[in-house]
């Protein structure tokens, strides 16, 4: 497979999205309020964006991003900020692409959309509505990274799982590292 961009331009935006992305989770959870945080959520929104419209990474993206939107884990205003700008700007690039460049938007995607879309939403569902079986996998958010194993075969994309898998370690890392971080600025 030939890549639009090098290989260490997506998994580098796959990891700096997911560190900006937590880090604006915390903010938002932990109600801290931080002069310019806005721009950290339209940083993230921007780089979803960016990684949702290349042709090799657009189910995995775009479905994260309508998983968590679709279970309500869009709950706070810098989350509305990230969203808002990632639907503007994947409008944008999808639309002011070359021809050729965007991801074509055909049925075989759009049942991987799906797929990995529904995979997405069973990350975000409490490990309760789940036999008790499936407990390690809802509790480590797994499902989408099986899917997109499955979808990565399936299609011979091996960028969906190396850009995923960037994705899901920086933000568990960022979130272990924030783990025990004591907010200053907090509203009461």
């Amino acid at each position: 497979m030939s890549l639009a961009e090098p290989l260490s331009y997506i998994l580098l935006a796959s990891v700096v999205c997911a560190v900006v992305m937590k880090l604006v989770d915390e903010l938002a959870d932990n109600h801290v309020n931080l002069k310019g945080a806005e721009v950290f959520a339209v940083g993230y929104g921007f780089i979803l964006a960016w990684l949702a419209t290349r042709a090799e990474l657009f189910p995995v993206f775009l479905a994260l991003t309508i998983g968590v939107f679709a279970a309500g884990k869009i709950d706070h205003i810098l989350h509305y900020i990230g969203l808002a700008t990632f639907i503007v700007l994947f409008l944008f690039f999808y639309l002011t692409a070359a021809p050729g460049t965007q991801p074509a938007i055909t049925l075989a995607p759009l049942i991987l959309l799906v797929f990995l879309s529904l995979a997405s939403y069973s990350d975000e569902q409490p490990a309760s509505r789940f036999p008790k079986f499936l407990a390690y996998a809802v509790e480590n958010r797994l499902f989408l990274e099986v899917a997109t194993i499955i979808a990565a075969i399936a299609t011979n994309n091996a960028i969906l799982v190396l850009s995923l898998i960037s994705f899901d370690i920086a933000y568990k890392v960022t979130a272990k590292s924030m783990q025990g971080v004591q907010y200053s600025s907090v509203k009461k």
